[in-house]
């Protein structure tokens, strides 16, 4: 596989349309950011109490909370997902798409980087078209003009500068063969760990299993305390990782975290949730449901003789 192949797998990962690539996945956990912070400061504009407090309702700020947290993390560990990119168990994640890259690394070469990326090896030809254009259009009495892609030289050097960062080489050195140094990926991969490894540990014992005291003792579990400040933290940490691979890496467009809607985010968010005339409908839900949940008890050996037994004769 050549690597404007490998470019076009690893780009469709990172940025693709796909529902579960990287950046839909980004746009999601920090669409879904922005709308906490929104009720966080609705929370701090609240009026007081008469009994303490602000008057908001803690049974659905607390059902807020506990869903946005759960599934925040839960968006975090899957970016860091160590499941291959190919595979019956492959997935796109942040670790995954790495480690992809690192062990195809000698698939970056200079060369092979600008022709994927649709640019000129040498600027030299460019900059000479570019300064007979800029003649041209000055003796036409033109002191501002555009420059088309196909004469901007300067877009080509920078990228070779580029190059020469992400190979640890000097200019003077240049060479097609460069490769991207290893150590990129390696230290790439370290920051998605920093920004994950406690999240990560967070989920695997108490959101995607239900982990015993004795499972959870091995990595002292009950010690862990996830907090918005951590949350960030993974954020800024997996957006700066995902934009550094888009532009610098696949020399791709700059990616925008955060989507704007396509509609008024903020109508209708002053009206409350229901009337004081309809609370009572409110209650009767509850009721209904705390009957329900009665009704288990309720289940007993009669009900498992004919549920289960019954079934059996009839399967004879």
């Amino acid at each position: 596989m050549t690597f404007a192949q490998r470019r076009e797998h690893w780009l469709k990962a990172l940025s693709g349309e796909d529902r579960h690539s990287i950046k839909n996945q980004l746009w999601e956990m920090t669409f879904d950011l922005a709308t906490f912070d929104v009720i966080n400061e609705a929370r701090r504009l609240a009026p007081p109490a008469q009994e303490g407090g602000v008057q908001l309702n803690g049974l659905m700020h607390r059902f807020l909370n506990r869903g946005f947290f759960n599934s925040q993390m839960v968006a975090v560990r899957r970016l860091c997902d160590t499941y291959d990119l190919e595979g019956k168990k492959s997935v796109y994640s942040l670790t995954g798409l790495l480690k992809d890259m690192q062990k195809h690394v000698k698939l970056f070469t200079r060369e092979s980087i600008f022709r994927a990326e649709g640019l000129e090896y040498d600027p030299g030809p460019t900059r000479q078209r570019y300064d007979k254009y800029a003649l041209e259009r000055e003796n036409a009495g033109e002191r501002v003009h555009c420059i088309s892609d196909h004469l901007d030289w300067t877009k080509i050097e920078a990228r070779h500068e580029e190059a020469d960062r992400l190979a640890g080489i000097t200019r003077d050195k240049r060479a097609a063969h460069d490769t991207i140094s290893e150590m990129v990926f390696n230290n790439l991969l370290k920051k998605v760990e920093a920004a994950c490894q406690d999240i990560r540990k967070y989920v695997d014992k108490f959101i995607a299993h239900a982990a015993t005291p004795k499972s959870r003792e091995t990595i002292e579990a009950d010690k862990l305390s996830i907090t918005l400040k951590h949350i960030r933290e993974a954020h800024q940490q997996l957006c700066q990782v995902t934009h550094f691979l888009s532009v610098y890496v696949l020399g791709d467009a700059c990616i925008e975290f955060l989507a704007t809607p396509q509609y008024d985010q903020f109508k209708y968010i002053e009206r409350p949730l229901i009337s004081d005339a309809d609370k009572e409908n409110l209650r009767k839900v509850w009721r209904d449901f705390h009957d329900q949940c009665n009704q288990s008890n309720q289940w007993g050996l009669d009900e498992f003789d004919q549920e289960f037994i019954n079934k059996t004769k009839d399967m004879r």
